[in-house]
């Protein structure tokens, strides 16, 4: 985290180009400070905190520079929980237990920065993965409401090179960026619009046996406000009635 803070302040003390923007990409799960984990594991999802503050261990000074605008991404619990135990059975002995997939499924970590910015009277912007797995216009959209160039939004690429030494990539990073590799674009198909949802969970306890899908259940309804009290905010594109 300390060396993170030091390039991001480097960064941001150079001349910046008038054609060109800092963008910084983080999970914020992995920059809470450690109180606020704990308040949350011990009291619940269900218990918001008494007062707003900054929830994470980045300093206020970054996250409320002049001209920052905070993009929160979103996606359905009863499709993220279950990606995350996979991950998770595939890189960690024995997988994760509730307290593990309950701290990094949750977007109450998102939820509170959203809450924090607004108090300090930003708007952030909230945008939800099935938007722009499922939309070229969302995408493009998107990129209008940040300021950027909408002609240059990127929407096709090539996959990765199949000869690319995986083991030259952290195991973790391999399991939850496999199908990133895999890809040519945006999969409109993995949106929870295009996904037989009931279908998926009846497939857990297979999949994860009968605890482990318990799990799974219990984690996306103790998520699940969280997710609906920001898909409600998010950026939508004009004309939705979603």
């Amino acid at each position: 985290m300390q060396k993170g803070v030091k390039l991001w302040r480097e960064t941001l003390a150079k001349p910046q180009s008038k054609e060109k923007a800092i963008y910084v990409h983080f999970h914020s799960l992995f920059a809470l400070k450690p109180d606020v984990v704990y308040e949350y594991l011990t009291n619940g999802p269900a218990v918001q905190p008494q007062s707003i503050r900054n929830p994470l261990s980045v300093p206020d000074e970054f996250l409320l520079r002049k001209g920052t605008v905070p993009l929160l991404t979103i996606r359905n619990p009863r499709l993220q929980v279950p990606s995350l135990c996979r991950v998770s059975r595939d890189t960690l002995p024995g997988g994760v237990g509730r307290i593990d997939t309950l701290a990094s499924a949750t977007g109450h970590c998102n939820r509170s920065l959203y809450d924090w910015y607004l108090s300090n009277g930003i708007q952030p912007l909230v945008v939800d993965a099935d938007d722009y797995m499922s939309s070229e216009a969302f995408v493009r959209h998107l990129c209008a409401a940040r300021g950027l160039n909408p002609d240059e939004a990127l929407i096709k690429w090539d996959k990765t090179n199949r000869d690319l030494d995986m083991n030259t990539i952290e195991k973790n990073h391999t399991a939850i960026q496999k199908t990133l590799f895999a890809s040519q674009g945006p999969e409109a198909r993995r949106a929870s619009q295009n996904v037989d949802l009931e279908a998926e969970e009846r497939g857990w306890d297979e999949e994860f046996g009968r605890e482990g899908a318990q799990l799974v259940r219990d984690v996306v309804k103790a998520v699940g406000a969280d997710y609906e009290y920001l898909r409600e905010r998010r950026l939508r594109f004009p004309g939705s009635k979603l």
